[in-house]
């Protein structure tokens, strides 16, 4: 049995790992999924001040609140770099890091440097008042026609802050064992990066046939690979 910490991508909330939580508890492990500051519940009340190390800060509190040890942490897209800063914060917790189409970070970057040029037209394209920005177009997420109505009306504005603040200057990745999950076929150059880096620098890296939110695309076979 394993104790699994899920944390959400950018604009969505615990609510997207539902199904995988029931898969692997399931199959007897436990398992939370926790929602970042101002997003799901949330969502309501955003909060634009937020940003990376805040987030990274909630996680670690949220870990050490629940008094969890043996951890395998596992990191959708944006929470890539949160739950990286988190497992490096907190090594006697955290043994296992596992990212799902995650961003891993480079020191002294932020999400926003490492995504590139297009993704910075992007992000002020979708920009709102008060320093957040409105989710992506819905195809960004890869997930069914059945799924899409149902998805949508859960997600909420995020943070700009959480795109823009860089990575620390002095940041390692913690002794955890690593591991990637791709969701292929990627369809952005910056995922692709991502599972390249992640194989160059000897993560244990596996291909999922899913759309880019594989909890919900492909809940069952992204819960068998975590098992």
């Amino acid at each position: 049995m394993a104790t699994f910490v899920l944390v959400h991508g950018a604009f969505q909330g615990g609510w997207v790992w539902g199904r995988v939580d029931e898969a692997l508890t399931e199959l007897g492990h436990r398992v939370h999924r926790p929602t970042l500051g101002g997003c799901g519940l949330h969502r309501a009340r955003p909060e634009a001040a937020l940003g990376l190390g805040q987030y990274a800060q909630e996680l670690v509190q949220y870990l050490k609140d629940e008094g969890l040890i043996n951890v395998t942490l596992v990191g959708h897209s944006y929470a890539g770099l949160v739950c990286s800063l988190a497992a490096a914060a907190l090594p006697e917790a955290v043994v296992r890091l596992v990212l799902v189409d995650g961003v891993l970070p480079k020191p002294g970057l932020c999400f926003a440097d490492i995504a590139g040029e297009p993704f910075g037209k992007m992000l002020a394209a979708h920009a709102l008042p008060g320093g957040l920005v409105r989710p992506w177009p819905l195809e960004s997420f890869g997930v069914s026609p059945e799924a899409a109505a149902w998805f949508q009306e859960r997600l909420g504005p995020f943070p700009l802050a959480a795109f823009t603040e860089p990575c620390p200057q002095d940041f390692q990745f913690s002794e955890a064992k690593r591991a990637f999950i791709s969701c292929i076929p990627a369809k952005t150059p910056l995922l692709r990066l991502m599972a390249n880096r992640a194989e160059s620098e000897g993560w244990d890296v596996h291909a999922l046939m899913s759309g880019h939110c594989a909890m919900v695309s492909a809940p069952l076979e992204l819960s068998g690979l975590l098992h």
